[in-house]
């Protein structure tokens, strides 16, 4: 892991989504993981939506997505949105 400057106003926060620290994300608008594996999806998701943020994914290489999702190329790239229940 490597530590990166965020602009004003972003915060980054690092937590466990299978066991998650509620409180992380009181006021968080958008929860994000990169490189995430398939048995994680559901946990972030899910943590996202009892936040009520949004939730954003990289997955790794060809793993494809484990939740309902939009997806969004971003450069080579593809960004998974999970949709609402």
């Amino acid at each position: 892991m490597h530590e990166r400057e965020t602009p004003g106003g972003v915060r980054f926060v690092r937590d466990d989504v299978t066991a998650p620290d509620r409180g992380v994300y009181a006021d968080a608008d958008g929860v994000y993981a990169l490189n995430c594996p398939p048995e994680l999806h559901r946990p972030l998701a899910e943590v996202a939506r009892t936040a009520g943020a949004r939730c954003g994914f990289t997955t790794l290489g060809g793993d494809q997505p484990a939740v309902p999702v939009e997806r969004r190329t971003i450069g080579p790239e593809t960004l998974y949105v999970a949709r609402p229940r």
